[in-house]
């Protein structure tokens, strides 16, 4: 009961000390060529060094990150930015990217990031833009390992004890191990724009900047 966050309006928030949940599904990026995470979040405060803020992560059958977004990450100059990547063989280092800006905080922002494995690219999307992207990712292509993570955790890095934590509200989560279309993207994104309205945040020309998609 002490390491549950609140359910504050429509926001899940993590207080960034111990708050985390854990999820029942570790075999989601077992074996799998695609992972792709979606979420509408925003970080409660800025930190002052470059602290890893995790929102939502599948380990590998150790402690690295299989697939995960971060609000924020260890790496130097990372502080406060939006992170996202993995690893596609549980020996493999961490490889991802990252948003060149800082977040506001307490704003919230539409998050997309997919990784597909089998072309070793990694994808970065805020508010409908493209704010990152890397080929070559990886030391090799193909599935990920055939092997269950070793965590899947909201609000923390996955290590066991959990010992980063994400101080982070979060309205929406999707999570897939499908090939996501640019289309069916763009739907998630003016879905989640119009349900809690931030169409402001959307580029000018995003096909949902004023027209509600259908799912």
């Amino acid at each position: 009961n002490a390491n549950k966050p609140l359910l504050i309006d429509s926001d899940i928030k993590f207080d960034g000390i111990d708050d985390y949940m854990n999820f029942t599904a570790p075999n989601l990026f077992k074996n799998v060529s695609t992972a792709w995470i979606f979420s509408v979040f925003k970080k409660n405060g800025l930190d002052s060094t470059d602290l890893e803020r995790p929102v939502i992560c599948w380990t590998t059958n150790t402690t690295g990150f299989r697939a995960g977004l971060t609000a924020g990450n260890t790496a130097a100059g990372n502080k406060n930015k939006i992170c996202f990547g993995g690893r596609r063989l549980d020996s493999d280092a961490y490889d991802g990217v990252n948003s060149s800006f800082e977040v506001t905080p307490n704003q919230d922002y539409i998050v997309c990031g997919v990784i597909d494995y089998n072309n070793r690219k990694i994808e970065l999307f805020v508010d409908g833009y493209s704010v990152a992207s890397k080929t070559n990712a990886f030391t090799s292509s193909g599935n990920t390992s055939n092997t269950s993570s070793l965590q899947a955790r909201f609000g923390s890095n996955g290590t066991t004890p959990p010992n980063r934590f994400g101080d982070i509200s979060v309205k929406q989560v999707v999570v897939n191990n499908e090939s996501l279309s640019a289309s069916d993207r763009q739907k998630l994104e003016g879905w989640a724009a119009h349900k809690y309205g931030l169409t402001d945040n959307l580029p000018p020309d995003h096909p949902y900047k004023t027209l509600v998609p259908t799912l």
